[in-house]
């Protein structure tokens, strides 16, 4: 799987991970990825996915503990793959 993993803390001293996309974006829709992803948000670390820019282009890092652990919870992994 293509990526890049590091476990910084955050302000409040909790457990983050920031996940950075440096491959194709399908890694994404792995049953991998999903797992990885499902794993640290089940055991309550802040989960962060930053995808590379374009040159001249600002980061995007997003929070996905919000986004899908409603369906992390559900086991809705049809909704979370979206």
């Amino acid at each position: 799987m293509h990526g890049l993993l590091s476990q910084p803390h955050d302000r409040s001293g909790r457990n983050a991970v920031e996940i950075l996309l440096i491959g194709p974006s399908k890694t994404l829709d792995s049953e991998r990825f999903a797992g990885l992803v499902g794993g640290f948000i089940e055991n309550g670390t802040a989960t962060f996915l930053s995808v590379r820019p374009a040159p001249g282009m600002f980061s995007r890092k997003v929070l996905l503990n919000d986004l899908i652990g409603p369906a992390l919870a559900a086991r809705d992994l049809a909704t979370i793959r979206r």
